[in-house]
């Protein structure tokens, strides 16, 4: 019976789907809200991200001993994830509403595996939910888009588009006078923040891109104003 669930298993983590593996994943928590209705989580650990809003069926296997293939129970839907979890919605299928969904049951949910995982800092930065808005509050990247369509062009064209974002607002501040901090480390010392935005390229951006990664903690889950966060990067001395 093992050898049957896990190549049941590997079967299911080789299916891909749009770039993505469907990963067979045990429900560690279940709980009924309704009697068609409940909540579970899954934990996928670090080597996978998991997707919100994503889906896949619940399976029940057969018991030791009984002959079967596993039996789709339920569907879920991921409502929520964190690093390594992923909290789902789970309505049982009517046409087996005695089958209830319980932990040690399996759900199929679609994940980046580490080999298709990119090395741009973008990768790191849309898998933790960190997005970056444009003056106007546009978006520079989809994270969705991110992980689930590597584009080996995509950082390049990211990086330019910030740097327009970043000069366009040095110059507003610097042509209405504005003052800004005077940097005391690193690349821009002695200039203003104003200053450094204008001076600025597009390795600065890609440094400044790969910190945010790097500290990615500090920032995930939520949406920041580019040129912002990109001024506190000059201010501490753009390391």
């Amino acid at each position: 019976m093992k050898r049957s669930i896990l190549f049941f298993a590997a079967a299911l983590a080789f299916e891909t789907f749009a770039q993505t593996a469907t990963v067979y994943y045990p429900l560690a928590e279940w709980r009924a809200t309704t009697p068609l209705e409940g909540e579970g989580r899954v934990d996928y650990g670090e080597e996978f991200g998991v997707f919100r809003n994503s889906g896949g069926s619940v399976f029940r296997l057969p018991a030791d001993g009984e002959e079967g293939e596993p039996l789709a129970i339920a569907y879920a839907i991921v409502e929520r994830t964190t690093d390594t979890t992923a909290t789902l919605a789970i309505e049982r299928l009517r046409v087996l509403p005695e089958l209830e969904p319980r932990v040690g049951d399996y759900v199929t949910l679609p994940s980046i595996p580490p080999n298709l995982a990119s090395e741009s800092p973008l990768f790191d930065l849309a898998r933790r939910r960190v997005e970056m808005a444009d003056i106007r509050d546009r978006l520079f990247f989809d994270c969705e888009d991110a992980l689930l369509s590597p584009d080996s062009t995509r950082l390049g064209r990211v990086v330019q588009a910030m740097l327009a974002d970043i000069r366009f607002v040095a110059d507003a501040m610097l042509d209405q006078g504005r003052i800004s901090a005077t940097i005391d480390a690193g690349a821009f010392k002695g200039m203003s923040v104003y200053q450094a935005m204008e001076e600025s390229d597009a390795e600065d951006v890609e440094r400044f891109l790969a910190n945010v990664a790097e500290n990615v903690d500090r920032y995930a889950g939520r949406r920041w104003k580019l040129t912002a966060i990109y001024a506190s990067w000059l201010a501490l001395g753009a390391e």
